[in-house]
């Protein structure tokens, strides 16, 4: 986040459960504009390919332009694990925006090979409908399996998600999917089909 100061004591403040993330070994935050952090990891070879994850919460899409072209996105799948990597951003609202989010979805499925909108509602938006991006070249959404054993084992304590919500959350509106290169499907679960 750009103003990482002011997010860290917000949350400390008002939402201490989500604090406890910044303190976390695991995860490292930045607090400085995205595209010149991506021009500093390119700089040290030793980050080519070490990521797994990577979140792009941004403003909405195109509005802070340098996060949203081919280039950075090339950039970033350069950090990318070249075995087992995600990379997830949110878009724009589905409902609102739908030609922002079928040109995104369109866009980023030229560089990998799985591309699958999800969206969830966001009663803090103005819509209340948001969709973001799930891109990978390794790591399909629904067709990978997800060890949902070992998720329950760890009892994170979640108010919104859960095994049914993820797989919902990939099952769009006709109104977008029918626009989409890439669409999920239940029948892509292999729990659900037995």
């Amino acid at each position: 986040d750009i103003d990482m100061p002011t997010m860290r004591e917000i949350s400390r403040k008002y939402f201490s459960f989500l604090h406890q993330a910044y303190t976390d070994p695991r995860t490292k935050a930045y607090s400085y504009d995205g595209s010149k952090w991506l021009m500093e990891q390119l700089e040290d070879e030793e980050n080519m390919g070490s990521y797994n994850l990577a979140i792009v919460d941004s403003t909405d899409y195109g509005a802070a332009e340098p996060l949203f072209t081919d280039q950075f996105y090339a950039d970033l799948k350069l950090l990318m694990h070249k075995e087992h990597s995600v990379l997830v951003l949110n878009v724009d609202s589905p409902s609102w925006n739908a030609d922002t989010v079928i040109q995104v979805q369109r866009q980023l499925s030229q560089m990998f090979k799985y591309c699958y909108v999800y969206h969830s509602h966001q009663p803090t938006f103005l819509s209340g409908h948001y969709a973001f991006l799930f891109a990978s070249d390794n790591i399909h959404p629904m067709r990978s399996p997800i060890d949902w054993e070992a998720w329950h084992r760890s009892e994170i304590p979640t108010y919104y998600y859960s095994p049914d919500v993820h797989h919902a959350s990939f099952m769009l509106p006709a109104l977008i999917s029918s626009r989409l290169t890439m669409t999920a499907s239940l029948k892509d679960v292999p729990q659900l089909q037995s």
